[in-house]
């Protein structure tokens, strides 16, 4: 195999990418804790190198059939690294998210650190329905309203923004109304004091089921 200046760009490519990608696609599905420069690259590396090693059998298979100069074996070279990027982002992210391996240590008593930022980003992540929730005020006022698929909870550790996309009245031992012609509602983080989420509508002892 020849060694020149594009295939140094290309290799180099097919080995440094991968770890950026996988770790963008863990962020998504779970906010994790803003670490250095250098342990970002860290981390990026050992997850080329996974992917790398994973996608080892696609790679002989492809220097099998194809030579360098075939157009298709570069092509799927590349296919094959994003793909396997893609796939094993997703895996490590929901593995993560859903605290697999976690759960599987506590067994024997072993801790290990939550790579969650906060306490907000782990709620909020794991949320995977819509939740009712309580939202009390500085104020001491309550807002009652709805967290689903169109609600947001901002990642950023100086702005806790909370978006909820229904709001609702509530009168004791009645169902939660929601407000007509409502769109939702933007608290800022300055005013929140607590949130109490809930499977269903509830307000002491009234649920409505």
């Amino acid at each position: 195999m020849s060694f020149d200046s594009f295939n140094a760009v290309y290799y180099t490519g097919l080995f440094i990418v991968p770890g950026y990608i996988i770790e963008e696609i863990i962020g998504a599905l779970m906010p994790i804790k803003t670490y250095s420069d250098g342990v970002k690259l860290l981390r990026c590396l050992i997850y080329s190198v996974v992917n790398c090693a994973g996608c080892s059998w696609a790679y002989i298979l492809i220097t099998k059939y194809f030579t360098e100069d075939d157009p298709v074996y570069w092509l799927l070279g590349v296919l094959v690294t994003l793909l396997g990027a893609v796939l094993l982002g997703f895996v490590v992210g929901l593995i993560r998210k859903h605290g697999i391996i976690r759960d599987i240590l506590s067994r024997y008593k072993i801790q290990i650190e939550n790579d969650a930022p906060s306490a907000w980003d782990y709620k909020f992540s794991s949320i995977t329905d819509k939740k009712y929730v309580i939202v009390d005020m500085t104020d001491d006022t309550k807002i009652y309203g709805l967290f689903a698929y169109n609600s947001f909870a901002s990642s950023v550790a100086s702005e806790r923004d909370l978006y909820l996309e229904q709001c609702y009245t509530y009168e004791e031992g009645q169902p939660w109304k929601p407000l007509e012609r409502n769109e939702g509602i933007l608290i800022k983080w300055s005013m929140i004091k607590a949130i109490t989420f809930f499977e269903d509508q509830y307000e002491g002892d009234n649920k409505d089921e």
